[in-house]
């Protein structure tokens, strides 16, 4: 992995329930159904987000009871078309929010609505997800989630 000059999210990290707003209302304004949004809910305090980035990539692995899940995001701004078993297709564009490199933005856009959604570190053991859904009928609900490390990532 190459040298950064940015934060680094490298670890394992587990959501505080505790810290977290709850992720079914944002869940419900997408229109995922009822069914797969209890087995979130069900799911959720087992899920292991593990992550890693350096200023060009980001790698995110969502690890839970039922399965686990590989990502790669390029840092770059430009859209790309995303498929994801809860958001369904979207075109999405991943970058750092700003010249100074602490947060990684990601847009996602579908004929529903659009998921900006905002990841930085509060403190060395802390990751902040932040997501805003606005949908095409004008709706607008944010979900707060709060992901404590759990361990730091083996090189």
């Amino acid at each position: 992995m190459a040298t950064c000059q940015c934060v680094t999210f490298e670890g394992t990290y587990v959501v505080d329930t505790a810290k977290s707003e709850p992720f079914e209302p944002l869940l419900l304004a997408m229109g995922v159904g009822w069914l797969k949004r209890k087995a979130i809910a069900m799911a959720e305090k087992q899920v292991q987000q593990i992550l890693s980035n350096d200023d060009k990539n980001l790698w995110v692995e969502m690890k839970t009871p039922l399965k686990t899940k590989q990502e790669h995001f390029l840092l770059d701004g430009s859209e790309r078309e995303w498929s994801h078993e809860i958001f369904g297709t979207m075109l999405q564009s991943i970058r750092w929010a700003d010249d100074s490199k602490q947060v990684i933005e990601t847009v996602g856009r579908s004929e529903k609505g659009e998921l900006v959604t905002r990841r930085y570190l509060e403190d060395e053991h802390t990751v902040v997800v932040d997501m805003c859904w606005s949908a095409a009928s004008g709706q607008v609900v944010r979900c707060h989630r709060v992901f404590k490390r759990h361990s730091a990532n083996s090189a």
